[in-house]
């Protein structure tokens, strides 16, 4: 989902994009213009599977990495691992969506098998200032998938003054 608040001359404004995708953002005039990357979180594991978050980025240069998929074992509940990210003024490990609740546990005949939590995805913010970007130019934004079972979609915020 695209959500402009402000476009156009030096106005400051933001736009988000939270629905898993592709998209095509327009630099407009800006002093300083941020850009926010949570990324996707892990699916917790049901039935013994699950699978990690997807990918999200800005301009291909600032890039965060989905949480895994949580794990299945007979001793623990095996979390996913946290999602990185890479290309920000500040890249945190683990700092973007939620990754889903792991499932009941279930009898193999033998044991009990636990299933644990996704990870959380990554997150990178990036500043940039005047100039660095091309007024007009297209960036592409590319919005990350939850891991199935109950991970968190990421998110792009970019905002402008």
């Amino acid at each position: 989902m695209f959500v402009p608040i402000a476009i156009g001359g030096s106005e400051p404004g933001s736009a988000t994009y939270s629905t898993p995708g592709t998209y095509s953002f327009t630099v407009p005039e800006y002093t300083t213009l941020a850009a926010d990357v949570s990324v996707a979180g892990g699916g917790g594991a049901v039935s013994n599977s699950s699978t990690a978050g997807t990918q999200s980025s800005f301009n291909s240069t600032v890039i965060g990495y989905g949480g895994g998929g949580g794990g299945t074992s007979t001793i623990s509940y095996p979390v996913g691992s946290s999602g990185t990210a890479t290309g920000g003024d500040t890249n945190t490990t683990g700092g973007g969506s939620a990754g889903g609740a792991g499932g009941s546990d279930t009898w193999n005949g033998d044991n009990f098998v636990h299933q644990g939590a996704g990870g959380p995805g990554g997150r990178a913010v990036k500043t940039y200032a005047a100039g660095a970007l091309t007024i007009g130019a297209t960036i592409t934004v590319v919005v990350g998938t939850g891991g199935t079972y109950s991970g968190g979609n990421g998110s792009v915020t970019i905002s402008w003054t």
